[in-house]
């Protein structure tokens, strides 16, 4: 199973360190530790982890709250508060970014780790309804797309796509003769890339069920390529597929 990716946005380096080891010892991945606004926002674009978690207090002159708001702008996700701070008109400012958990410090692991679960499979099933929810027409409404390449706008043949693969801050679309990279995040990509063969195979990739040649147990093959499919993906990806059974 493919571990939670969190990014830490905290300015006390001992509070982070004692975090992020309370967190890794837990199972999940610590994408980076941010110390101001800007930081954080600079890693969310390079890293675009699962979730964030924000100290409301940061170095710098801007705490964790006006930090939400700026990354919001270039990132979807849940947030979660990790403060000392109880104070009505902090948590009523806190409100208004929609955090997914408002935790207190000092916290208790085995409960901060419920909180992040609980985040997480809210979030992936929000994007799954919103998905089933769109019109059918709307969804298939395009058969081409125009991607950025050197200044221009080149067309892509969407039933000639293969998968998407996120790569750090860029991601990697993948057709049948040629490949693209382009600077944005999976996200983005899954959020304007509307139509019924695209599904999110893994936090990594959105594959053309269309091109899938093999399904073997949490692997698929697109060509020569396997993926991993993840575990919080497989019951909607596997609803894709047409599966022959042997046995009544």
């Amino acid at each position: 199973m493919n571990k939670v990716r969190i990014l830490l946005v905290e300015d006390e380096l001992i509070t982070a360190t004692d975090i992020q080891e309370s967190l890794e010892n837990q199972g999940y991945e610590i994408v980076g530790v941010a110390q101001t606004a800007g930081e954080a926002l600079f890693l969310t674009k390079k890293t675009y982890p699962d979730i964030i978690v924000l100290d409301i207090k940061l170095a710098g002159n801007k705490d964790g709250i006006e930090a939400a708001q700026m990354i919001e702008e270039h990132w979807r996700g849940p947030l979660i508060f990790l403060t000392g701070n109880s104070e009505k008109e902090i948590i009523n400012r806190a409100k208004k970014v929609f955090p997914a958990a408002y935790v207190l410090k000092p916290f208790n692991v085995d409960q901060f780790s419920i909180n992040i679960d609980l985040a997480f499979n809210n979030y992936l099933n929000s994007l799954n309804q919103s998905y089933q929810g769109k019109n059918l027409s709307q969804r298939n409404k395009f058969e081409t797309i125009f991607v950025p390449v050197d200044y221009c706008y080149r067309k892509i043949i969407k039933k000639d796509i293969q998968y998407v693969e996120a790569s750090g801050s860029y991601v990697k679309i993948i057709t049948s003769d040629q490949n693209f990279t382009i600077s944005t995040n999976l996200g983005n990509i899954e959020r304007q890339l509307v139509d019924d063969n695209f599904v999110r195979a893994s936090r990594k990739f959105i594959i053309n069920v269309d091109h899938v040649t093999l399904i073997e147990s949490n692997i698929i093959s697109i060509g020569n390529t396997k993926i991993t499919i993840g575990e919080s993906f497989k019951h909607s990806l596997m609803k894709h597929f047409q599966l022959i059974k042997t046995k009544k």
